[in-house]
């Protein structure tokens, strides 16, 4: 296990800045992925710790040592790609083996430490198989067993699970964390996916334009966005994002809000006529334009006088298309012009006919 630390990391290509003064901890032993939209710079901040690209400025520590100068080799790491990278010739053994006998591994130590890998990812009756012989699940353990193998300090993954379909994708996120506990290693995973981010990492690394976001807990992501880009990025619907320009909000105490946020789950929707309190809450008409069932909870697509809401509900409850939409105030994020999150100031409606008006 080992912690890394990213100092400064400066990256640049052709005089374009991809990567801008980042700080990072990655915490020893941890499962910390790295997540944000194409062209964002995880892949590159990845092969950055691998030693695959050089920073341009900057410093990376593995286990408090610098190790900018170091070859990928001798970092300690074990990377796994998207592509998984076999050697199609080559048996499942041969192919966990190959890096074993670069370093000179002696054989019997070879063989004790193929079989203890291939029990732990489930590929001891698969040895003697090639690639093309085995389902994509099972190629994608062939490289993590290759990878823990060399029983790495820290564990590189470059969007591993991109090309499975949708089930084993499910599956193997599953096997990953399980894997992640019995090793104990540190983890360093890239993924373009929130949801494979939300529900794998304790650690959530959101990255936009070359810059760090936000880290933290997938719990204070969630419901702590640091800004705008992470609560719109985060969550399925996103959050709403509501501008100020269209409330007609009083602010109890001086905050610079320029735009309002709630998730969809937060908001609640009520029949007509139904008596709703104002005190805590915007209360306001809408109108149900799309609806999406998905089993246990229902999305509904809601047009309001202030712009269009998606709203998250659970259970068997049914809402004709026209019905009253209730945001509470305890559940409103607020947001400063350059898009940072700021804390809740106290708030409450003018007292007119519609408590929200364009």
């Amino acid at each position: 296990m080992a912690q890394v630390e990213l100092r400064q990391i400066v990256k640049s290509f052709n005089n374009q800045t991809v990567i801008k003064g980042l700080d990072l901890t990655i915490p020893n032993g941890s499962f910390t992925v790295l997540v944000g939209p194409s062209g964002c710079g995880k892949s590159t901040t990845l092969r950055m710790i691998a030693g695959l690209e050089q920073p341009t400025s900057g410093e990376i520590l593995i286990d408090n040592r610098n190790v900018n100068q170091l070859e990928p080799g001798k970092r300690d790491i074990a990377m796994v790609f998207q592509n998984y990278a076999l050697y199609p010739t080559m048996t499942v053994k041969e192919n966990i083996e190959f890096g074993l006998k670069n370093r000179k591994v002696p054989k019997q130590e070879r063989n004790r430490l193929i079989a203890e890998i291939a029990e732990v990812v489930g590929l001891s009756d698969y040895l003697d198989r090639k690639p093309s012989e085995l389902s994509g699940g099972q190629r994608q353990r062939v490289a993590l067993a290759r990878a823990m193998v060399k029983k790495p300090k820290v564990f590189l993954m470059d969007e591993p699970l991109s090309n499975l379909d949708a089930q084993l994708r499910q599956q193997m996120r599953i096997e990953l964390m399980e894997l992640h506990k019995k090793l104990g290693t540190t983890f360093i995973y890239v993924t373009h996916d929130q949801v494979e981010a939300m529900s794998m990492g304790d650690q959530i690394v959101i990255m936009n334009k070359g810059e760090l976001q936000q880290a933290a807990s997938p719990m204070e992501v969630y419901h702590q966005p640091a800004n705008r880009f992470v609560a719109e990025f985060i969550g399925s619907p996103p959050m709403n994002i509501i501008w100020t320009t269209g409330l007609n909000l009083k602010l109890l105490k001086p905050a610079q809000v320029h735009a309002v946020g709630i998730r969809p789950e937060k908001i609640r929707l009520h029949r007509m006529g139904q008596n709703i309190s104002e005190e805590q809450s915007i209360v306001l008409n809408g109108t149900i334009i799309a609806r999406e069932m998905l089993g246990a909870e229902t999305l509904y697509y809601v047009d309001t006088c202030i712009g269009r809401l998606s709203v998250k509900c659970y259970g068997d409850s049914f809402f004709p298309d026209k019905i009253q939409v209730e945001l509470p105030y305890e559940d409103l994020h607020f947001f400063d012009m350059a898009g940072s999150r700021i804390p809740s100031p106290a708030v409450n409606v003018l007292p007119e006919t519609e408590s929200v008006l364009l």
